[in-house]
């Protein structure tokens, strides 16, 4: 972050990237912009592009004048995609990136100052200073939505594993203990997914169908009905080996 920041008598790696085209344009190469962005993986950059290519839509602004699509060839010959940036298609990009990063952060600092210094120019003209603090806006708070939603599933689901347990590891019969698959695998300290749950209870229904053993039921709120299985046979199907 501290190389993005411009020292004194020293050029921001921005500057020291840019390049001009023969109609006197400044612009920035993607392939060249993602490393200072902190981005390592070109699929993950160009998500960020993308999105900053809808919100130039978005606030009708013609895309195309800021994020022109190139195809060059890689040091191995074979095609890649590129982009070539306006100083505004920069500005939108870093807006646009992952909120995480500190190189984003110092990036989107950098390219407000910059942009606003050339609001002058032909492109920005038509954008009134509201409708571009109103789209940046909606940007930033779609990001965080997304965000927490995505902090409120993984909550979900942990909560929805431990109530397994509680609830379904308190089944006491002269069979002995009985235990849901999840409720038998936390007993034993063991991480195991949904999808690995339901691959061991249906092993764990077919051995006590071929012992003759009932399968006990319970009603949960979240999944509907739970098998609960003798701890022998719940041994049995955790010996056999991961799935």
């Amino acid at each position: 972050m501290d190389a993005i920041i411009k020292r004194e008598n020293q050029p921001s790696p921005f500057d020291q990237i840019k390049q001009v085209d023969t109609d006197g344009n400044e612009y920035w190469l993607a392939r060249e912009l993602m490393p200072i962005l902190g981005y390592q993986q070109w699929r993950q950059f160009e998500d960020a592009i993308s999105r900053a290519i809808a919100a130039c839509s978005n606030i009708e602004q013609e895309s195309e004048k800021h994020f022109l699509r190139l195809t060059a060839k890689s040091t191995g010959g074979r095609p890649r995609d590129d982009f070539k940036l306006s100083r505004y298609g920069c500005y939108l990009t870093a807006m646009n990136g992952d909120p995480r990063k500190p190189e984003i952060a110092a990036a989107q600092s950098y390219f407000v100052v910059k942009t606003r210094e050339a609001e002058t120019q032909t492109q920005l003209k038509a954008m009134t200073q509201i409708q571009l603090l109103a789209a940046l806006a909606q940007q930033l708070a779609e990001q965080e939505q997304h965000l927490l939603q995505q902090q409120q599933q993984q909550t979900e689901i942990l909560h929805r594993l431990k109530a397994i347990e509680v609830e379904q590891d308190r089944v006491n019969t002269p069979c002995g203990h009985k235990y849901s698959v999840v409720g038998f695998a936390n007993l034993q300290g063991l991480e195991i997914s949904v999808k690995e749950a339901g691959t061991k209870g249906r092993k764990a229904s077919a051995l006590c169908r071929k012992q003759g053993i009932e399968i006990e039921r319970i009603h949960d709120p979240r999944f509907g009905k739970v098998g609960l299985y003798p701890e022998s046979v719940l041994i049995e199907v955790f010996s056999t080996g991961q799935n």
